[in-house]
């Protein structure tokens, strides 16, 4: 586990960051670049993009570890929320800090602690030491990639009617891995439908 962040940290933060570039910053505290963005917009300092109770949503993704069509996913489909706001001009989509740590909370099958850094969300709540603790017993393949074999066995389970925790189980694989696969597969093939339906009117 990584070191709190001590008060003279922070007031480094406050005097130099937007004034020196982040990697001399990320050197001389000794933490990564991500984590010490979202310490500043925890604490709402910095410059115009950092001083806000905002993220943009690749920010919210480098602070669990997840892809940039993951934080798309949980909008869409998830409801995590999201609003527009100016910034230096421009209408942004940003995620309230709040709201993302109570998504996060809520949600904590959709993403995984290993891959959050100590202390990047900016603080350490009971619920996410909780979840660091189950995590580190998850199958160690569930982030790897997906074969035809087990994409074919997933789906073939699902048709008979067997729970999703079972066949994650048995492809040794979280619950939101399967059940965002088994979303893939089903979109992927209305996707080959409607162009199969596309290419006989053309005919």
């Amino acid at each position: 586990m990584s070191k709190r962040w001590t008060n003279e940290e922070i007031e480094y933060i406050r005097e130099n960051l937007g004034n020196v570039s982040m990697s001399y910053i990320s050197q001389k505290l000794n933490r990564t670049p991500n984590a010490i963005i979202i310490k500043a917009t925890r604490l709402k300092i910095g410059g115009p993009t950092i001083k806000t109770e905002y993220l943009l949503p690749n920010i919210a993704a480098q602070m669990v570890g997840v892809d940039f069509a993951s934080i798309i996913y949980w909008i869409k489909y998830k409801d995590l929320k999201i609003e527009r706001k100016s910034i230096r001009g421009k209408k942004r989509t940003l995620i309230n800090y709040e709201d993302f740590i109570d998504f996060l909370k809520n949600n904590q099958k959709l993403w995984d602690s290993r891959k959050v850094e100590p202390y990047a969300l900016g603080c350490e709540p009971k619920w996410l030491l909780e979840k660091r603790l189950i995590d580190r017993k998850r199958p160690k393949n569930s982030q790897n990639k997906w074969s035809k074999f087990d994409e074919i066995k997933v789906e073939k389970m699902k048709n008979e009617g067997r729970p999703i925790q079972e066949i994650a189980d048995e492809v040794n694989r979280s619950y939101a891995s399967v059940k965002r696969k088994l979303y893939d597969l089903r979109k992927e093939k209305e996707w080959q439908n409607q162009y199969k339906e596309i290419e006989i009117k053309i005919k």
